[in-house]
């Protein structure tokens, strides 16, 4: 026999934590940070800095790119995963 209380409230607790994290993920700073290096770093040399500097500025715009694209990800497994749970919380309760 399962135990429909204990999997009802993990599954409240669950669908808590992903609250948060889908709270969290809303980054709009970032995102233009990203467009504004990147803007700057296809100028190249014409933008007046060094290519040293220009170097750099790359590489934060390919690690910022990747953060973003792990976040965009990351709220689509949890809208996917909390979708899931609801359905799960209904069939579970139909067990009582």
């Amino acid at each position: 026999m399962i135990d429909a209380k204990q999997i009802l409230s993990l599954s409240d607790a669950a669908l808590a934590e992903m609250q948060k994290i889908a709270g969290v993920g809303e980054m709009p700073a970032s995102i233009a940070l990203n467009d504004e290096l990147k803007k700057v770093t296809q100028m190249g040399t014409e933008s007046g800095l060094s290519p040293m500097m220009l170097s750099y500025m790359a590489d934060i715009q390919k690690n910022m790119k990747f953060m973003i694209g792990t976040m965009n990800s990351l709220h689509t497994h949890v809208k996917n995963r909390a979708g899931e749970i609801q359905n799960l919380m209904q069939e579970v309760s139909t067990l009582k």
